[in-house]
């Protein structure tokens, strides 16, 4: 009698403790997207909440129809882990199998599925609408423009034949009479020096 009071003893403790322990586990309360949620606009990020704080190696993979989606990074912060996505999602099913480390050390996992249908209207819209790098960019393609304009005009005046040419010429014309004028100057004057000797000379000779 005694052992069935024992034995009855330790399944009324085991029935009262499994229910709090089992509540103790760190478990997920919220997503984005949300479970069976059908998600008509592009997204950028799956973020999964849990009820305590979770331990920043706990991580999380998404599968599609394709296979695995590739994620940029993964955030841990205190209960909430963020995954941000490397491009976006196609039309179709996906899964999400998260692990985690809870607030208590006890590793725990879980899954859930979400699918996207997003219209072909708004991801053209997406993909068409221009971004700030675009805008500040194309604004500076005319200055660009003008600035190459410009140096090609100074290169093609600096490097222009007709130009040089005409001065070279100018300046050999300027140069050429006054090299051939000093010699027919001093020539002239040897002649006329010449010249008032011999009527010097026959003017003596006159007189005498």
């Amino acid at each position: 009698m005694k052992k069935f009071y024992v034995v009855g003893v330790l399944l009324a403790f085991v029935l009262l403790v499994t229910p709090h322990s089992a509540f103790a586990h760190t478990h997920m309360v919220s997503s984005s997207p949300e479970k069976d949620e059908q998600v008509e606009q592009p997204i950028h990020q799956i973020q999964l909440d849990f009820h305590t704080d979770i331990a920043p190696l706990s991580s999380f993979t998404v599968t599609g129809e394709q296979g695995a989606i590739e994620l940029e990074e993964i955030q841990v912060e205190g209960a909430r882990m963020t995954g941000l996505l490397a491009g976006d999602l196609e039309n179709g099913t996906y899964t999400v199998d998260w692990k985690i480390v809870g607030e208590d050390g006890h590793p725990m996992e879980g899954s859930y599925s979400f699918s996207v249908n997003v219209p072909e209207s708004a991801v053209t819209e997406e993909q068409t609408e221009p971004s700030a790098e675009d805008t500040s960019s194309n604004a500076d393609t005319p200055a660009n423009d003008n600035n190459g304009n410009a140096a090609t005009d100074e290169s093609v005046t600096a490097v222009d034949p007709d130009t040089n040419s005409t001065e070279v010429t100018d300046t050999a014309v300027v140069k050429e009479p006054s090299s051939l004028s000093m010699p027919m100057l001093i020539a002239g004057i040897v002649i006329i020096a010449i010249i008032l000797a011999v009527v010097l000379v026959v003017m003596r000779r006159r007189r005498s």
